[in-house]
């Protein structure tokens, strides 16, 4: 395996290596209780759909090894997108990913058999950015505004936006793709653009470079269901000890970011390349989502995540927690997240 400061640079790629160690690495029993493999240690394929300053707990407890006292030896990739991962879920190539709730929900519609078991990365970190002089929503009416990708989750978070402030959704403003990161900073800089979306890596850059914000995401909701863990039902299933040890370096992940900030600040400065002031600027915005229980946010911000998936067509109206959601996991971490393996 390459070392520690690469292993979150896998490229997706190499998936079809990922996929034979997914299909025979696992050794796990289909017990249902806490305790271990029988001492074995477990290959867990686990994949991102990005790096993204959220995931700092997950870089904290590869980098540290928390997975390694309840045996488990965890596989990561990183796609370049949610969509590609949710497809490598179902084809078994990745048998855990924590990624946006939506692009799971998408599968699920699609009849394949996947469910979440764990949350609690609950963010709301994107951000609008105008073109100097723009100074509201509103004013934004008839104008392009960039998100990463038609359809993706900062389209569909820019028209519910647009909703809220009354614009008309669908063609009340222009939505262009513009790509991420660098490149909406650049549409914004040569005008290509009148306001783009911003996670808040992005959304720093544009601060101090003095565009101004028109609106945040936590102007409509405290939390979201920014990313989700989750597998196919057969894999649950299957590996249940196994899943719970992973859960529990992941844990123990949470735990030491919310307690170190400097431990998490430098994992985002190996992994995400900034700077140490940005890399502690992106902790103090996430910390608050982070949960090591594993919650999802309350109903009435599910509501609004519900809603915006109703706006764009996603679904046609809430899906019922029986259809998505493996609460077994969540349910019983009393008995078993403190065990040793």
């Amino acid at each position: 395996m390459a070392s520690t400061k690469h292993r979150w640079a896998v490229l997706a790629t190499t998936i079809a290596a990922s996929a034979a160690v997914a299909a025979c690495g696992s050794s796990s029993d289909s017990s249902s209780g806490g305790g271990g493999s029988s001492g074995a240690t477990a290959t867990i394929t686990v994949g991102i759909p990005t790096d993204d300053a959220s995931y700092a707990p997950l870089y904290l407890a590869e980098d540290r090894d928390l997975f390694a006292k309840y045996h488990v030896k965890v596989k990561p990739v990183v796609f370049k997108g949610g969509a590609d991962l949710a497809k490598a879920v179902a084809g078994g190539s990745v048998d855990v990913a924590v990624s946006a709730l939506s692009e799971m929900l998408l599968a699920v519609q699609q009849h394949q058999a996947m469910k979440a078991f764990w949350g609690g990365y609950n963010q709301t970190t994107f951000a609008w950015f105008g073109q100097k002089g723009l100074t509201s929503v509103e004013a934004g009416k008839g104008k392009k505004w960039g998100v990463t990708k038609i359809g993706s989750s900062t389209d569909f978070l820019t028209r519910y936006l647009f909703k809220q402030h009354g614009i008309n959704p669908t063609n009340g403003a222009k939505v262009i793709g513009v790509g991420s990161s660098a490149a909406q900073i650049a549409a914004l800089k040569a005008k290509q653009v009148d306001a783009t979306s911003a996670s808040n890596l992005t959304a720093y850059q544009l601060e101090d470079q003095g565009f101004p914000v028109l609106a945040k995401q936590s102007d409509f909701a405290k939390e979201y269901p920014n990313h989700v863990a989750y597998a196919k039902e057969s894999y649950l299933q299957q590996h249940r000890t196994d899943v719970q040890h992973l859960l529990q370096g992941m844990i123990a992940g949470f735990e030491l970011a919310k307690s170190d900030p400097k431990a998490a600040a430098d994992a985002l400065v190996k992994h995400m390349h900034v700077s140490p002031q940005n890399a502690q600027r992106a902790y103090t915005d996430n910390v608050g989502g982070w949960y090591a229980d594993g919650r999802l946010p309350g109903a009435a911000d599910m509501n609004v995540f519900w809603q915006i998936g109703v706006l764009n067509g996603q679904w046609p109206k809430a899906m019922p927690e029986s259809q998505w959601l493996d609460k077994s996991f969540i349910d019983s971490q009393a008995k078993w997240k403190g065990a040793t393996a």
